[in-house]
C-alpha cells in the first residue's frame, strides 16, 4: 500500500503544470500575441518575466477584460499592463472567469 502512495505522489509532482492558457485557449492566445508584441516593440526590459491573470466578463460572443493582475519583474509587468486595456473585446469559444499568460524575456 506504501509502494502504490509513493508511486503516485511521484507521478503527480513530476508531470508538468500548465502556468499558461494560451495553449489551448484561443482568448489567451490573442492577448499573449498582443503583450508580446508590444514588448517586443519597446525593447527596455533585458530580463525578467511576468505573471499575468486577466479576469474577463462575457458578452454575447466577446469576453471583455475586467482586471488585470501582474506577478513578477515590476519593468515587464507595468509594460505588459500597458498592452492590454481594461474593457478590450476578444472572441472566445469556451468561457473562463479569469486567463493566465505567462511572458517572459531573455535578452
Amino acid at each position: 500500500m506504501k509502494l502504490i502512495l509513493l508511486v503516485l505522489v511521484f507521478i503527480g509532482f513530476s508531470l508538468p503544470v500548465q502556468s499558461d492558457d494560451a495553449e489551448h485557449n484561443i482568448a489567451a492566445k490573442t492577448l499573449k500575441k498582443k503583450v508580446e508584441r508590444y514588448i517586443d516593440k519597446r525593447q527596455l526590459v533585458q530580463f525578467g518575466y511576468c505573471d499575468i491573470t486577466f479576469q474577463m466578463e462575457h458578452k454575447q460572443n466577446k469576453a471583455v477584460v475586467k482586471s488585470i493582475q501582474t506577478r513578477g519583474s515590476t519593468q515587464l509587468c507595468k509594460l505588459s499592463k500597458k498592452a492590454v486595456k481594461i474593457g478590450q473585446k476578444v472572441k472566445y469559444e469556451e468561457p473562463e472567469k479569469f486567463i493566465r499568460i505567462h511572458i517572459s524575456t531573455n535578452n
